[in-house]
């Protein structure tokens, strides 16, 4: 008998297969920003390494409340440049998105010279804080080009977590020589490595080109939405409200989710150094988190094939819900991982979930200003979760108790809100319609002497 036509399962092996379409590795032009993704997520991870032991990043938890409170400010800082600034430009450059990539490397690269040599200086601030603004106008303008660059809005969602998980490994892949540099060498010689990974991301970036408005072409399908021609056509009044009940709904979810996080956090480091847990403890709840975000692009890359983008957020809002009113009976120190693990995956389906939304129904010529205007959002929502615990002392019990409140709450209103924002969009364009009518007629009948 031939070799070649024997059952491979007696001959104990099986014919090489293609991977997986989700993990085969990206090409065309989703394959170039991937590259570019990922030299950019080393770069960040090279930054935050040598920031580690700063001044910067020297607060602890167990510091006064303002230097906490300086910290969180800085966080949101940033925000106040992207939202009314970048956002717009991005608007206003579209299909030349690249430039705004090749910008934010490039000017990164420079910080992290500059850097290098104020890591014991007042100036680390200032630079630190242009850093910041440059990796947020990154991440909007990387946002608004992934639609260019997929073949199908079905796609999105797979895009996005693919992109995830290529920023996961991108940053780990830079952490090995960083640390490596970091014992032996220093803090300074990581971020003139993070200056030569900057300049790489920079050059690649040029290469992301894609047209502005490409019109649909044979190859790219789109959802089955119906198209906004006429805003008076009562069927494009529908499909306007409903896509934006969904995004604002989304939207209220996905920041319920982000305060969640960012009380989370700092419910878990205050309590364990009140209780005097050993580091490894907190050690141990940011690896459960930062392992979850990963988990949570895989499982967004599963999901997106069975259920709709709504339904995953519901889903992960469920699972934090379900976690902490467990946890809140136990309130144990492996109670608070889970909870970060599980609110590290719930968070990443979210926000993967709410960017395929807006990339999808979201105004083609205003992504970069939605998505700027919805991450400032977020990041004052997570500063404001984080403030509760800095300001009270509150108990694991009774902290996972309110985020079992705050999940049900967002539940309720993902549930009920997107019908019933979609009704009030309609009558309030009936309404608009009901008082316009007449007016025009009116307007009509002077213009050709009627009311003579």
């Amino acid at each position: 008998m031939n070799a070649r036509s024997a059952p491979a399962a007696k001959e104990g092996w099986r014919p090489l297969q293609m991977a997986s379409p989700q993990f085969r590795l990206p090409t065309g032009a989703f394959g170039r920003l991937g590259v570019v993704h990922a030299a950019m997520a080393g770069g960040d991870a090279l930054v935050t390494l040598a920031l580690a032991g700063s001044l910067f990043f020297s607060i602890s938890p167990d510091a006064a409340k303002s230097k906490v409170l300086l910290y969180l400010v800085l966080s949101l800082a940033p925000f106040v440049v992207v939202s009314p600034f970048i956002g717009p430009l991005i608007d206003r450059i579209s299909g030349e998105q690249h430039w705004v990539l090749f910008g934010s490397a490039a000017a990164r690269a420079v910080l992290c010279m500059m850097m290098a040599g104020h890591l014991h200086s007042l100036l680390l601030f200032p630079e630190a804080f242009a850093a910041l603004v440059a990796a947020k106008a990154y991440a909007v303008a990387r946002s608004s080009l992934v639609p260019a660059v997929v073949h199908s809005d079905a796609e999105l969602v797979q895009a996005n977590s693919r992109l995830s998980l290529i920023a996961g490994f991108g940053g780990m892949a830079a952490l090995l020589p960083g640390g490596l540099l970091a014992k032996f060498a220093g803090s300074s010689w990581v971020l003139r490595l993070g200056f030569l990974v900057f300049v790489a991301a920079a050059v690649l970036s040029l290469r992301v080109r894609v047209r502005a408005n490409r019109p649909t072409s044979p190859a790219r399908t789109t959802s089955p939405v119906i198209e906004i021609i006429d805003p008076r056509d009562p069927l494009t009044a529908i499909e306007v409200a409903r896509r934006q009940a969904v995004l604002r709904v989304s939207a209220f979810a996905v920041a319920t989710l982000r305060g969640v996080i960012g009380f989370l956090t700092f419910l878990v480091l205050f309590s364990f150094r009140r209780a005097g847990a050993p580091l490894w403890w907190s050690g141990l709840v940011a690896a459960s988190a930062g392992i979850s975000i990963q988990l949570g692009a895989l499982l967004a890359m599963r999901l997106q094939r069975r259920v709709s983008e709504q339904h995953m957020i519901v889903g992960a809002l469920t699972s934090v819900a379900v976690a902490a009113g467990v946890a809140s009976m136990a309130a144990s120190r492996p109670a608070a991982a889970i909870v970060a693990g599980m609110a590290g995956l719930a968070g990443s389906v979210g926000r993967l979930a709410f960017d395929s939304i807006v990339q999808r129904d979201g105004a083609a010529d205003e992504r970069g200003t939605t998505f700027a205007r919805y991450e400032t959002r977020f990041q004052l929502v997570w500063v404001l979760g984080a403030l509760l615990p800095v300001a009270v002392s509150i108990p694991r019990s009774v902290g996972f108790a309110l985020i079992a409140l705050a999940m049900i709450a967002a539940i309720a209103v993902s549930v009920i809100g997107e019908p019933a924002l979609e009704w009030i969009g309609r009558r309030r364009r009936a309404v608009g319609a009901r008082w316009t009518k007449p007016a025009r007629r009116d307007g009509q009948r002077a213009w050709h002497g009627e009311d003579d």
